[in-house]
C-alpha cells in the first residue's frame, strides 16, 4: 500500500512538472542539479538528467556562464532565494532568454534539503521592450530635430526682435528638451519630483544645497503630463529668480518643498516655491507667457489650485492638486 502511494505520488508529480509551461529543476543542497523536467528536453534536445554539470554549462551562452555561476554560488552560500536572467541554447542552435528563479526547500530541522527552480521564457517580452525603447529613442531624436529646426527658424526670422526675447525663447526650448529627455529615460511612465526639479536647476546646479534648498520625498513619481507642466513652471520660476528675485543678488535663497498625502480624506499633492533675501518684490504690471506657464498651464494639467503671492519679502508660488491627477500609481 505504501509502495503504491509512493508510485502514485511520483506519477502525479511528474504529470505536473512535465506539463507546466516553465522549465523546472531540482538541485542538491550544494546547488548541483540532479533532476530536470520534460521542458528541458524539449528546449535543448538533450536529456539533462544524463549529462554532467560541465556539459550542461555548454547550453548557457559563454558570455554569461561565469556571471551566472558566481551569482548562483553566492545565493547557495546565503541560503536564500535566487533570481537571474540569462540565455539558454535551444536544440536549433539559437538562444532564448529565461527568467530563472530558485527557492530552498528545508527539512523539519530548518536545513536545506534541496533547491527547487523554474525558468520562464521571456525572449518575446525582452524583444518587445527593446523595440519600444528603440521607437522611443527615435521619437526623442525626431523631436529634438524639430526643436532644433524651430530654433533655427527663430534665428533666421527674428530680424529686429529684441535679443533678450530670442535668448528667453531658446531657454524655454531647452527646458522643454530637458523635460522630454527625462520622460523618455523613464519610458514616458513619469518622473520623480526630484528629477523634475533637478533637470531644470542644471544652469545653477552649484547653488543646489546652498542657496537653493530642496525638501520632499525623492521617489515620488509624477505622471507624465503633470511632470511636463511642473518642469516648465520650475524653469520660469528659476528664470524670474535669477533676473529679479532671490537669485539676482549674492544673499537670496530659494526653498522648494513638495509632498503628497495619499491617506488624507481628500488626497492631495502640494509643491511650494518660496524665495527670500532678494530685492523687494512687486506685483508685475502685466501677465506674460511666463505667467501662463506657472499658473494657467499648471492649473489645467494638474486640475490644481495655484496661488502666487508677490510678498515684499519674496515670491511664494504654491500648487495644490488632487493626488490621483498628479502622482503615478
Amino acid at each position: 500500500m505504501i509502495q503504491q502511494n509512493l508510485e502514485d505520488s511520483e506519477l502525479r508529480f511528474r504529470a505536473l512538472a512535465d506539463n507546466i509551461p516553465q522549465l523546472a529543476w531540482i538541485a542538491m543542497p550544494d546547488g548541483n542539479p540532479f533532476w530536470f523536467n520534460q521542458r528541458w528536453v524539449e528546449l535543448t534536445g538533450m536529456d539533462w538528467n544524463l549529462i554532467g554539470s560541465e556539459e550542461r554549462a555548454r547550453f548557457q551562452h559563454p558570455d554569461h556562464v561565469d556571471k551566472v555561476r558566481a551569482k548562483w554560488a553566492k545565493e547557495i552560500a546565503r541560503g536564500e532565494g535566487w533570481e537571474d536572467i540569462f540565455p539558454l541554447r535551444s536544440k536549433s542552435g539559437g538562444y532564448r532568454w529565461f527568467l530563472s528563479r530558485a527557492q530552498p526547500i528545508r527539512n523539519a530541522e530548518g536545513k536545506i534539503s534541496m533547491w527547487f527552480g523554474t525558468g520562464t521564457d521571456v525572449t518575446d517580452q525582452r524583444e518587445h521592450e527593446e523595440q519600444v525603447e528603440l521607437l522611443m529613442g527615435e521619437v526623442s531624436h525626431r523631436s529634438k530635430n524639430m526643436l532644433a529646426i524651430v530654433q533655427s527658424i527663430l534665428h533666421r526670422t527674428a530680424g529686429d526682435v529684441a535679443p533678450e526675447f530670442v535668448a528667453g525663447f531658446e531657454k524655454r526650448i531647452a527646458a522643454l528638451a530637458a523635460n522630454q529627455d527625462m520622460l523618455i529615460h523613464r519610458g514616458w511612465t513619469g518622473a520623480t519630483m526630484s528629477e523634475i526639479v533637478h533637470s531644470q536647476l542644471q544652469p545653477v546646479g552649484e547653488l543646489v544645497g546652498k542657496r537653493i534648498k530642496l525638501e520632499g520625498p525623492l521617489n515620488l513619481v509624477i505622471r507624465p503630463r503633470a511632470a511636463e507642466a511642473l518642469g516648465l513652471a520650475v524653469h520660469e520660476l528659476l528664470t524670474n529668480a535669477i533676473k529679479y528675485g532671490a537669485l539676482s543678488n549674492d544673499e537670496g535663497e530659494v526653498r522648494v518643498n513638495w509632498q503628497a498625502n495619499a491617506s488624507a480624506e481628500q488626497p492631495v499633492f502640494e509643491v511650494t516655491w518660496r524665495e527670500n533675501g532678494g530685492p523687494p518684490v512687486t506685483s508685475p504690471s502685466r501677465s506674460g507667457f511666463g505667467s501662463i506657464l506657472i499658473e494657467r498651464n499648471v492649473r489645467a494639467a494638474l486640475a490644481a489650485t495655484v496661488e502666487i503671492d508677490y510678498a515684499p519679502g519674496g515670491l511664494i508660488w504654491k500648487v495644490i492638486a488632487p493626488y490621483d491627477r498628479v502622482v503615478a500609481p
